[in-house]
């Protein structure tokens, strides 16, 4: 389950319980940051007017992280969710949540080639 719309995204994600990062059925609480920033990759894409394709950008600082507990448990769906805040091109501003984080994303695309 997913959707987007102008300028926000959410989906759900999961962290496969065979992730080398997972102990004892449970991963750190940060990889769900990490679904966030690719959630807020997947909206710059879905944005994009020009050019289509593929594009290489760098996640450049997380702000703000907060952590509701340290570790989830692997295997289970949850939610992220991404919402563009500001930012001049090349660069971009995100909010995002996921699970028991959040945070504020700064992003970096590289112009077309």
């Amino acid at each position: 389950m997913s959707e987007a719309g102008d300028g926000h995204i959410a989906a759900v994600a999961e962290v496969s319980p065979h992730h080398p990062l997972v102990a004892q059925g449970r991963f750190p609480a940060f990889l769900a940051l990490e679904a966030a920033a690719q959630a807020a990759a997947a909206l710059e894409a879905l944005g994009r007017r020009e050019p289509p394709g593929p594009r290489i950008g760098y996640l450049v600082g997380i702000r703000d992280a907060r952590f509701a507990v340290p570790a989830l448990p692997a295997g289970c769906p949850f939610r992220v969710a991404a919402r563009l805040t500001g930012g001049a091109f090349p660069l971009s501003i995100y909010s995002v949540s996921a699970e028991a984080a959040t945070g504020t994303l700064s992003t970096f695309l590289l112009a077309a080639s």
